[in-house]
C-alpha cells in the first residue's frame, strides 16, 4: 500500500524537480512496502540506503541550481536539507545497529519530513527559480 500519491498539489512547476520528487515518492512507498509485509532489516536496510542516496543526490542538484540563480534563501534551505538527511541518515543508522525502531516510526518520519518540505521550503523558490529561467 502506497503511503504517498504524487499528485499535482506536490509539483513545484519544474520539470526537472519534479520527476526527482516522483522518485522520492516512489522510493518512500517502496520502503513503506517492505515495511509492511514484514520485510526485515536486511531487506529494508538496502531500501532505505537507496533512499537516503537519493535525497543526497536531489538536494545536491536543488541546491546548485538556487546556488546558481542566487536564491536568497540558499542558506536556510541548504540547512534544512541537511537536517532532513541527517534524520533519514539516523533512521538507517539506528537500523544497522540493530536498536529497535518502530516500522511506522520510520516511515512517518520519511514521509513527513519530504512532503512538508516540497510543500513548504520547496514551494517557495519555486516561482523564484522559474522567473531565473529554470523549467
Amino acid at each position: 500500500m502506497a503511503i504517498l500519491t504524487w499528485n499535482a498539489e506536490l509539483s513545484v512547476h519544474i520539470k526537472s524537480i519534479d520527476a526527482q520528487h516522483q522518485k522520492l515518492i516512489d522510493l518512500i512507498n517502496s520502503l513503506q512496502k517492505q515495511i509492511s509485509i514484514g520485510m526485515g532489516k536486511d531487506n529494508v536496510a538496502p531500501v532505505l540506503a537507496e533512499l537516503l542516496g537519493y535525497i543526497v543526490s536531489h538536494f545536491k542538484y536543488e541546491e546548485k541550481l538556487m546556488s546558481d540563480k542566487g536564491y536568497p534563501e540558499y542558506s536556510a534551505h541548504k540547512k534544512e536539507h541537511a537536517g532532513i538527511a541527517a534524520q533519514v541518515r539516523g533512521l538507517s543508522h539506528t537500523l544497522g545497529s540493530g536498536k529497535p525502531i518502530s516500522s511506522p516510526e520510520m516511515s512517518a518520519v520519511i514521509k513527513n519530513c519530504l512532503t512538508q518540505h516540497i510543500m513548504s521550503a520547496d514551494k517557495s523558490y519555486s516561482s523564484f527559480l522559474i522567473e531565473k529561467g529554470v523549467k
